[in-house]
């Protein structure tokens, strides 16, 4: 998590594919999108078979925030 540009970054394993986890995941993650976090999700297999793509998101998504907090 980075505090300062409300970054959150999870990496999620097979137990949330199971709908009950899902749901409860879901849930949290507008909780904090309507106070101004922005949630980004990888799951273990993006991680470890495509990370070249997951640091692409992480870094789009870095660019914008701080793009958008200098905007401010």
């Amino acid at each position: 998590m980075c505090q300062e540009l409300k970054l959150i970054i999870e990496v999620d394993g097979s137990s949330h594919n199971q709908l009950d986890v899902r749901i409860k995941d879901l849930k949290r993650q507008m909780e904090l999108e309507d106070v101004g976090f922005t949630v980004l999700r990888f799951t273990d297999e993006e991680v470890l078979e495509n990370m070249d793509d997951v640091k692409r998101v992480i870094s789009d998504t870095l660019v914008d925030l701080v793009t958008r907090e200098s905007s401010l």
